[in-house]
């Protein structure tokens, strides 16, 4: 187990949820249909670019985050969390289209653009928050590694 990728996790969890819980209700843009869209999406993308087996292994990959394993991962892998980082971005894109036209359609009933508008945010939230807090740290530790064990 690795003290300081569980304790970087753990701190960015507590900031993330503890700024936002003193401005608002996080339930309210945490939605299941957000995470479907953005998750989904990623994985969809990612069987089609990578196929099962490596994007399996990419995946995979995220424990370098928490292990004390001082090898890096093949390029391969850095690869594809490159390519879930990009699409979970794209996922939160077509999460807020999906909103935008759910709001647009809804407009006759003002009650019902609260919780679309909430989808828009939530979906933008899951894709950062997967991104910048999963992908982005293993492929700067992943290459971190490589350029240590090239020297």
């Amino acid at each position: 187990m690795r003290f300081s990728g569980w304790a970087g996790f753990t701190l960015a969890l507590m900031v993330l949820f503890g700024a936002a819980s003193m401005v608002f209700d996080i339930r309210v843009i945490l939605g299941l249909p957000s995470l479907l869209i953005v998750v989904g999406w990623t994985f969809a993308i990612g069987m089609m670019a990578f196929g099962g087996k490596r994007l399996l292994s990419g995946v995979k990959a995220l424990i370098v985050l928490f292990s004390e394993s001082n090898r890096p991962s093949a390029a391969t892998d850095i690869l594809v969390l490159q390519s879930l980082r990009q699409n979970l971005y794209v996922g939160g894109m077509l999460g807020v289209l999906f909103s935008v036209a759910g709001i647009l359609s809804e407009l006759s009933d003002p009650s019902m653009i609260g919780p679309d508008l909430a989808m828009t945010l939530g979906a933008l939230v899951y894709a950062t928050v997967l991104a910048e807090l999963f992908c982005r740290p293993a492929i700067e530790r992943m290459e971190g590694l490589a350029e240590t064990d090239d020297s």
